[in-house]
């Protein structure tokens, strides 16, 4: 007679890693029972589908959002152009170039 695995002998066997339980890599029913064990129920993948969906219109409000910073960017980069085009005309006037 042969003597399957308990549910618990089969879950500690797929957590641990260790794949060396001869009756339970050859054994039919065993195998089955782990297949049981470990697959979702339909409701589970629907309801971890919607939980791992984006919400609606992300990808408008991220780019959009990259589009203002980009343009808060070169904003601030032509203010310190402006502002470092005057230091350069004032140095240019009162630096001596003998």
């Amino acid at each position: 007679m042969t003597v399957h695995r308990s549910d618990a002998d089969l879950m500690l066997w797929l957590e641990s890693g260790h794949r060396t339980d001869d009756h339970i890599l050859g054994c039919d029913v065993c195998t089955a029972r782990l297949e049981d064990l470990t697959s979702l129920d339909q409701s589970l993948l629907e309801a971890a589908r919607s939980m791992t969906k984006p919400p609606e219109g992300l990808v408008e409000r991220i780019d959009a959002r990259m589009r203002s910073r980009g343009q808060l960017f070169e904003a601030i980069a032509a203010v310190g152009g402006l502002f470092s085009l005057g230091w350069r005309t004032i140095d240019t006037l009162w630096t001596n170039h003998e």
